[in-house]
């Protein structure tokens, strides 16, 4: 495992803006990981950062507007929902409360945009010496390292999420090859309990702040505190490789689980869906 100087605090933002990581880190693992993966259908801009795969699910079309111009938001808004309607995909823009003034929400629902989720932003600074705790008998939280672990990750998120399949290698598979370039600044993680697939989580560590994604646990294994594990095993990882703050964009589900771990709520982050059906 690499040493924490390699992403140490001082080496970018400063973390007294929560606000502002959790945007930042977002768009950070869709920008790097969609970079390895289909860096051509990914574009970035000072204004705005859209990554509109075509795939079948609004986690692979996303936009996300870094402007307080109204015009400029419907322009781009206006642009994925043409691309939407003519190749047949559903879309999802994400309102960040640190750049999107509460009219873009007004746009949106004017325009046939539906309210998916106002995500809880949650935030923690991940105390010295923090680890991943005990494992109950049987279970096993590993780093997902290799093509062997990838492939299991994907799986897992598939099915735990739930999500198409290609949405999910399109991020896990970014993530990887990611921190395969990166000295480790991304990551997957998988547990299994006696040795079956259970459970995964992703971390992006980005101006020294984990950013925790893609928590899935099969439905088959919940309640035996898998999720806990698997997520404090990525703020762990995060710690080791110098972030000194975490972050998540949490489910209704998953919001009970990280305030144990210490995450509170900083924001809640409005989620609009566009062409589902």
């Amino acid at each position: 495992m690499d040493n924490g100087m390699l992403f140490p605090q001082g080496a970018g933002m400063s973390t007294d803006n929560p606000q502002l990581h959790l945007r930042t880190n977002f768009e950070a693992i869709i920008r790097k990981a969609g970079g390895h993966t289909l860096p051509e259908l990914l574009e970035s801009t000072d204004t705005y950062l859209r990554c509109l795969t075509g795939l079948p699910h609004p986690l692979g079309n996303i936009v996300i507007v870094r402007n307080g111009d109204e015009q400029h938001f419907k322009e781009v808004i206006a642009e994925v929902e043409s691309r939407s309607v003519e190749q047949s995909f559903p879309a999802a823009a994400i309102l960040f409360p640190d750049v999107n003034p509460a009219s873009f929400a007004t746009i949106l629902e004017e325009r046939s945009w539906v309210l998916m989720d106002k995500m809880p932003g949650m935030w923690m600074e991940i105390p010295e010496g923090f680890s991943a705790g005990s494992l109950a008998e049987g279970v096993d939280v590993r780093h997902a390292s290799d093509e062997d672990g990838l492939a299991i990750a994907v799986a897992l998120l598939a099915e735990g999420y739930p999500i198409p399949f290609a949405v999910s290698e399109f991020f896990m598979r970014g993530i990887h090859l990611e921190g395969e370039q990166s000295n480790g600044s991304m990551a997957n993680f998988i547990a299994t309990v006696d040795g079956e697939p259970a459970a995964c989580s992703s971390v992006c560590i980005e101006d020294g702040v984990a950013g925790i994604y893609c928590v899935a646990t099969l439905e088959k294994a919940r309640g035996r505190g898998l999720g806990t594990a698997i997520t404090r095993a990525a703020v762990e990882y995060g710690q080791t490789h110098g972030a000194t703050h975490a972050l998540l964009h949490a489910t209704e589900m998953g919001e009970p689980i990280y305030r144990k771990i210490g995450f509170v709520e900083k924001s809640r982050i409005p989620a609009y869906g566009f062409g589902l059906g």
